[in-house]
C-alpha cells in the first residue's frame, strides 16, 4: 500500500517496528476508550497484533495504518478499518492517538483521508464506527467526518470482557467525509 499524505501526516502500514512505541502510547486513560487494547498493554501483545494486523492487511480485509507526524516522524497512534467477518461488505473503524496528541484533530484529518481508500481498496459499501456513550472526544470526531449516526448498541469490549453501550455512527459511499481544517 502507498502511504497516504495529508497536511500534517504520513498514514502507513503499521510495521514491527512501532511496536514499543504504540505500547508507550496504550496508557490507561487512553486504553479505557478501545474495546480490545487491554491493560497493561504489553510489548508482546502489541507484537502480536501488529503481525495480525498485516497478516489481515494481506489478506484484504483490514486496513491498519500508523499515523505518523511528518515534521518529525513521530508515531502519534493507529487508524485501522477491520472487515466484520459476518457482513463482509462492511467494515468497523478504530483509532487512537496517545494522550500528548489528543485534541490536536489529528484523528479527524487521518481519518478523511483513509476512509474513502478504505472503501475503494477493500471494496466496502460502509464502515461503522461505535463509540462509548461518554467518550465526548470520539463521537465529536465522527460527526466532524459526517459520519451519520445511527443509533446506540451494545458492543462486546473483550479488552474488559464485557457489553458497552455505544453510539454507532456509519459512512458510506454517498457520503464525503469533512475534511478538516
Amino acid at each position: 500500500m502507498t502511504p497516504i499524505e495529508t497536511a500534517r501526516l504520513v498514514l502507513r502500514p503499521v510495521e514491527p517496528a512501532d511496536a514499543a512505541a504504540t505500547a508507550a502510547l496504550l496508557t490507561p486513560a487512553v486504553s479505557r476508550w478501545l474495546a480490545s487494547w487491554p491493560q497493561p498493554c504489553t510489548l508482546d501483545l502489541v507484537a502480536d497484533r501488529i503481525d495480525t494486523h498485516r497478516r489481515d492487511a494481506a489478506a484484504g480485509d483490514a486496513l491498519t495504518l500508523a499515523l505518523v507526524r511528518k515534521a518529525d516522524d513521530v508515531l502519534l497512534g493507529w487508524l485501522g478499518v477491520y472487515r466484520e467477518p459476518r457482513v463482509p461488505a462492511v467494515a468497523s473503524l478504530g483509532y487512537f492517538v496517545g494522550e500528548a496528541h489528543q485534541r490536536q484533530g489529528y484523528v479527524s484529518e487521518a481519518a478523511a483521508a483513509a476512509l474513502p481508500v478504505a472503501l475503494a481498496d477493500l471494496k466496502l459499501e460502509a464502515i461503522e464506527a461505535a463509540a462509548q456513550l461518554a467518550n465526548a472526544g470520539s463521537i465529536a470526531v465522527l460527526r466532524k467526518l459526517g459520519l451519520s449516526y445511527v443509533g446506540e448498541r451494545a458492543v462486546f469490549a473483550s479488552a474488559r470482557g464485557r457489553e458497552e453501550a455505544c453510539a454507532v455512527y456509519r459512512f458510506a459511499p454517498s457520503q464525503r467525509p469533512i475534511i478538516p481544517a
